[in-house]
């Protein structure tokens, strides 16, 4: 949740509130929200060109490795939807519009976010990795906290809320935990000192701080009327005038009459959330949603509702269940051209319309959705109608695999499905993402993006192999390269030796037109992935680890995009060295997406790409108008 300013009360008495110590031969309960976007904006990955999953997947596995050789053991807990009264839907809405306004500042400058296909491939790692974790019905916060308890062991996260738990072996802040494979010391908080620091601020009062101080419930902003009732406090050094008079009003102020008082002042709206969150922080003996104990232990999650049983698992996404309880859904702005202004969201709309029918039904159902509209964040009406008369499942019914791979077939518009029954494993997916991407991507994409998504997919595949011992089969990729590794292992590196300096970032030549087209396809990866989990999987899941570098695609690409086809297709083939198996695999993959699109679309006459083309801006570069600052009107889908 976050309370406004509390981070920086703790950091400037950092001396006394913290203590450093050897993390080691514990249980640790990690905030999975926090570290995944913590392992891509602080470990220095490159963003500019959309994510390098692979580095990303890479980060995660280090990340855990050093903790088991630590002998700890984490339980990593997950956020799941937005809660059904919307208590946190302007910060979802702020947060949403901020990230717009990072993606704008990428082209030029290191802002930091984590891309879209982060939380996929976080979940398949740890999966793999046979990493314990959870997904709460909704905010993970308090959860994490009564688990962490229960297991009497330390909490790991970057939320400011957990400064405010009574957590009996403490919180440890990330960006205070320094792990290697042979030690892991950490900065641990507990809030039984905050006393030291402020006499009379005892655990019980720290929840009336916290709501004091302002919350993504109740916001600072709602709550000067109260603060002017307040009297000043000059006693408290090197704080605000606000911080001062919360903390000693906290102190001195009962429960209830810490309770009444705020909810006199407070509009008719957000009364309830003060009772709501006092509790919240002051009572972590009982679970909010289900027992995490249970389920870590027992692999219990206490229902019998598939779907929802589904979602803690984390086998469906976590947007399904804000679209059936909320009928809306937040498409977060990824590296794109800001000045075009339609997202890369839009050529995906047909793939959220399978998900909106499976979930809600073919009767006609109003979801909103929050996209970007050139610079703004605008509510987009879409309905749950059938598309182009495709007969989707309702979430709950069971049908054979062959009749989800139809559905699939048809919702991609994937016309020759014999072609897709050449290839194995989740290559299918990775040809149906594929041709779904180019045939829907607008300004269209040419040959060289379905060329280079290829040739991406295959050299990573190969140094996955290299790196792994033991290196099991999946699909058709995999074989081909698997073969090769056995009969030659200096092939393969040899491969991967010639691709090596086109993962490294080049400035001089960067492209945000090149960028934003491969950004259409991760909206395709995103959505792809989920309507074939609400199917149930019935192509095994692929991993962007797998499939997406951005700075090794936009490196290719801009390597090749003034040659013709035929030398586009040399180029390519000279990091094979003339191995046949693996060229007519590449010629294989290419013509799977040939065969199901349209000429014009395959041949599209290419230009030079650029951040500045657009109706929405002078010579400059910058808004000339900008019609949708507020989120004031629906726009139809």
């Amino acid at each position: 949740m976050g309370v406004q300013g509390l981070t920086t009360i703790v950091n400037k008495n950092e001396k006394i509130l913290f203590k450093d110590k050897e993390i080691s031969k514990t249980k640790l309960v990690i905030d999975g929200n926090s570290l995944i976007y913590y392992l891509y904006e602080n470990r220095y990955i490159n963003l500019k060109h959309g994510g390098d999953y692979n580095d990303y997947a890479d980060r995660i596995k280090t990340f855990f490795s050093a903790l088991r050789s630590n002998q700890i053991c984490s339980y990593v807990v997950m956020d799941g939807g937005y809660e059904i009264d919307r208590r946190k839907h302007e910060t979802h809405v702020r947060r949403a519009r901020e990230r717009i306004s990072k993606s704008r500042e990428t082209s030029s400058s290191e802002a930091r976010f984590a891309p879209m296909l982060c939380r996929i491939t976080f979940l398949a790692v740890i999966e793999k990795m046979k990493i314990p974790f959870v997904v709460c019905d909704f905010e993970a916060d308090h959860d994490i906290a009564t688990l962490a308890n229960a297991f009497q062991c330390p909490v790991l996260s970057n939320d400011s809320d957990f400064f405010v738990y009574d957590l009996i072996k403490g919180y440890i802040p990330l960006d205070t935990l320094s792990v290697s494979e042979s030690s892991c010391i950490g900065k641990v908080y507990y809030a039984k000192y905050m006393q030291k620091v402020f006499p009379g601020l005892q655990i019980p009062r720290l929840p009336i701080l916290a709501v004091t101080l302002g919350s993504d419930y109740i916001k600072r902003k709602n709550l000067y009327k109260f603060y002017s009732a307040l009297p000043d406090d000059r006693s408290i050094n090197n704080l605000t005038v606000i911080q001062s008079k919360a903390i000693r009003w906290s102190i001195s102020a009962s429960l209830d009459d810490a309770s009444s008082r705020l909810e006199e002042s407070l509009p008719e709206t957000l009364r309830k959330f003060v009772k709501m969150s006092l509790t919240m922080f002051s009572d972590i003996t009982c679970f909010e949603g289900f027992d995490l104990v249970q389920y870590f232990l027992n692999k219990n999650t206490n229902t019998t509702d598939r779907l929802k049983e589904n979602h803690r698992t984390g086998k469906i996404p976590v947007c399904a269940q804000n679209i059936l309880n909320l009928q809306e859904i937040f498409l977060l702005c990824e590296v794109e051209n800001i000045y075009r202004k339609r997202s890369i969201h839009r050529s995906t709309i047909r793939l959220r319309k399978a998900i909106y029918a499976m979930l809600l039904g073919t009767a006609e159902t109003n979801i909103f959705e929050y996209d970007r509209y050139g610079g703004s964040l605008v509510r987009f009406k879409c309905t749950s109608t059938s598309t182009d008369g495709v007969q989707m499942p309702k979430y709950i019914e069971k049908i054979r695999d062959n009749e989800k791979i139809d559905i699939l077939c048809s919702i991609f518009r994937f016309e020759n499905k014999e072609v897709l029954d050449k290839f194995s494993g989740n290559t299918k997916l990775f040809v149906l993402f594929l041709t779904y991407w180019v045939k829907h991507a607008k300004p269209n994409v040419d040959s060289i993006y379905i060329k280079s998504l290829i040739l991406c997919h295959i050299v990573l595949t190969a140094r996955t192999i290299v790196k792994t011992k033991n290196y099991q089969s999946g699909n058709s990729i995999d074989r081909i390269l698997l073969n090769m590794h056995k009969l030659c292992v200096d092939e393969l590196k040899t491969l991967l030796k010639r691709s090596e300096k086109y993962f490294l970032k080049d400035s001089c030549n960067f492209s945000i037109g090149i960028v934003h087209g491969f950004s259409h396809y991760q909206s395709c990866f995103a959505f792809g992935t989920y309507l074939n989990q609400l199917l149930g999987c019935p192509i095994p899941l692929i991993s962007p680890q797998e499939v997406f570098n951005g700075t090794f695609l936009h490196n290719i690409y801009v390597r090749c995009q003034n040659y013709e086809d035929e030398k586009v297709d040399r180029k390519i083939k000279t990091f094979f060295q003339n191995n046949e198996s693996l060229g007519k695999l590449f010629d294989d993959l290419v013509s799977a997406v040939k065969e199901n699109v349209n000429s014009t679309r395959w041949k599209v006459k290419r230009r030079q790409q650029s951040a500045k083309i657009s109706l929405f801006t002078g010579d400059s570069g910058t808004f000339s108008f900008n019609i949708f600052n507020l989120l004031r009107r629906d726009v139809e889908a």
